[in-house]
């Protein structure tokens, strides 16, 4: 199995324990003299096999994170560098939005804002993160489909 097959799978084990987790209590309670469409008792136990078998492929996928390289790292660093240019890009499009932000003049106070950060600047910068994110983003997808799970 490739790893971006454990992916997709772990993905499908996460949607499948949200919803078990979702039927089992919307069966927990029901309205005197009716019955329940499904046994929570038994939804529970599916819910805790699903989480074993959730947690085994996690391991797996850890594993093999951990023990693939990209580049001078490993795949696991990369995937947390991927994270952080995510995180840094999203708080800068954040900043210049709040910067770039049109104030009502006219309003009671009348008070006047000026930028204190250069919007051109900070959004070179926002392109910059976003075309190394892409690049490390599409080495990644490319491993994942070439790396066999350990």
């Amino acid at each position: 199995m490739k790893l971006a097959e454990a992916l997709n799978d772990r993905a499908s084990l996460n949607q499948k324990l949200n919803s078990l987790k979702k039927r089992m209590i919307q069966n927990s309670k029901v309205q005197e003299g009716d019955e329940f469409d499904e046994n929570p008792l038994e939804l529970y136990e599916e819910y805790k096999n699903t989480l074993k078998e959730h947690l085994c492929l996690v391991k797996r996928i850890n594993k093999t994170n951990s023990s693939t390289s990209i580049g001078d790292q490993t795949l696991e660093e990369a995937l947390l560098n991927r994270e952080n240019m995510k995180s840094e890009q999203k708080c800068l499009k954040e900043l210049i939005d709040f910067a770039t932000e049109k104030s009502d003049r006219y309003n009671r106070s009348e008070i006047k804002y000026v930028k204190t950060v250069n919007i051109s600047e900070l959004q070179k910068l926002t392109d910059s993160l976003a075309k190394k994110y892409r690049e490390l983003d599409t080495k990644i997808q490319q491993l994942n489909w070439n790396t066999d799970l350990l």
